[in-house]
């Protein structure tokens, strides 16, 4: 898992020096957004999820100003999602440090 992180790192990185990705922004904003995801019955973090009403898990994403996923954790859908912000946060290692998020946890 380590090594994974620090490969998503590398990638986060080398994405902040490209001239294209300045364009859309700094660095310093991040959002935060879950998407429903289709799961098999027998996998552990199957739930039904109240808000879709169909059985799945959510995938949690991170995502920079500058249009890159800082960060993504597969979460089941009775989870507290507060919890999954500030951890895709504390978990990101990258050069981009982002300081506001639309969610008011940074």
């Amino acid at each position: 898992m380590v090594l994974l992180n620090e490969a998503v790192a590398d990638l986060v990185n080398a994405h902040a020096r490209l001239d294209i990705s300045q364009t859309w922004g700094d660095g310093t904003a991040v959002a935060a957004d879950g998407t429903h995801m289709d799961t098999y019955l027998d996998n552990l973090l199957f739930e039904t999820s109240v808000r879709y009403g169909k059985p799945g898990g959510i995938a949690y994403h991170h995502v920079s100003d500058t249009y890159i996923a800082l960060f993504t954790h597969f979460i089941p859908c009775g989870g507290w999602e507060a919890v999954y912000i500030i951890e895709g946060l504390l978990k990101n290692t990258s050069e981009v440090q982002p300081t506001t998020s639309p969610s008011s946890v940074t």
